[in-house]
């Protein structure tokens, strides 16, 4: 049986071959598309012939349970029967008191804070007495922004701002790890990090995330070999484009995200602003929420990877999981591409898919 990685490989080749070749001959077209599906059956076939654990009588913890991700994997790791710890930055808001309704008593909602060590331990020495060992630690509390280029935004903005998204993203995931890993290892469970296909492949304005992220996929790596003489499983899912599927584009974050924007530009030089133009604010916005009308109205694949990663006796090492709303999700495609393209090729595409607006590229 060949392991993950090596059909995962065999994965991104066929993606590179079908982006190279379907332009120039339609029957390399139909060759790479039969190979797909093969790969597609091929892949769905091994793991039905690895066993499952049971989820009934295993316990996991996951961060940032208060809307998005987090909520919707603690809703649906309730119905498998895991038993679920969900922590939340607030534990009377929407998310939580939806979480309290369960009467199934497997799921304890408790506040937690990953920016703050205090608030990390509390919600161990609360875990403790639930339960003897965690059989999964889910990292999905996360700080997400839009920002202004780096070239407009003043210094001491976007130094704050990097600061701010890297204490939830990724100094958050290293003190909940470090804090609960002896729960883990208790049960040689695992350790799910929640990074991103821009922890791989670096978008403009989005600086102080893709650096987090980025962090993210490190840890994580070096987690995956320190942990191994344990027999704890440290596995990466990277999401796609699923920004629609979440709140990300609601009234309140949009209004949020303006008003963020618009402080960082108030600080910008007088030859930043003339150089960008007056209206690169709405500009900006409005490529930001394009992007997310390619996304899924839903985030069932990614909770089936969760699935996948904890119950699987073999499960990947990453999953890099498709968002978009069409055939192709261009954000996991160029993660993809990344490893085999040139970089001024691969530069091109992120720039025509997720770059800056036309007219300001035509302005400088």
């Amino acid at each position: 049986m060949l392991d993950e990685a090596a059909i995962y490989q065999v994965g991104l080749l066929i993606s590179v071959l079908s982006s190279v070749y379907a332009a120039l001959q339609p029957c390399v077209l139909l060759a790479v598309l039969c190979l797909a599906i093969g790969y597609i059956c091929f892949t769905a076939l091994q793991r039905k012939r690895v066993r499952s654990l049971t989820a009934y009588g295993r316990t996991v913890l996951i961060t940032g349970c208060d809307t998005g991700i987090g909520y919707g994997l603690a809703q649906r790791l309730l119905l498998e029967g895991f038993t679920v710890i969900a922590t939340c930055l607030d534990v009377e808001g929407p998310g939580a008191r939806e979480l309290k309704k369960n009467r199934s008593g497997r799921v304890h909602v408790i506040r937690l804070d990953v920016t703050s060590d205090d608030s990390v331990e509390l919600c161990f020495e609360r875990t403790r007495k639930i339960c003897k060992g965690t059989d999964g630690v889910l990292n999905d509390a996360r700080s997400f922004t839009y920002e202004n280029e780096y070239a407009v935004t003043p210094l001491s903005s976007y130094l704050l701002r990097v600061e701010r998204v890297v204490d939830v993203n990724l100094l958050g995931v290293i003190r909940v790890t470090k804090a609960f890993l002896p729960l883990v290892r208790y049960t040689q469970g695992r350790i799910v990090n929640v990074t991103s296909v821009k922890g791989l492949c670096a978008y403009p304005c989005f600086g102080a995330y893709n650096i987090s992220k980025y962090g993210a996929e490190g840890l994580t790596d070096t987690l995956r070999l320190e942990m191994k003489g344990f027999g704890v499983k440290v596995i990466a899912v990277e999401p796609g484009n699923f920004g629609g599927a979440t709140a990300l584009w609601d009234e309140s974050n949009t209004e949020r995200l303006r008003r963020e924007m618009a402080d960082m530009t108030s600080g910008a030089t007088d030859e930043a602003l003339t150089t960008y133009g007056d209206d690169y604010l709405d500009q900006m916005l409005s490529m930001f929420k394009e992007g997310n009308t390619y996304s899924r109205s839903n985030i069932d694949p990614l909770l089936d990877d969760f699935v996948d990663a904890l119950t699987n006796q073999s499960p990947a090492y990453r999953y890099a999981t498709h968002g978009g709303s069409t055939l192709l999700d261009i954000d996991v495609l160029l993660t993809v591409w990344k490893n085999y393209l040139p970089t001024s090729l691969l530069d091109y595409l992120v720039l025509k898919y997720r770059g800056i607006p036309a007219r300001m590229k035509e302005g400088r």
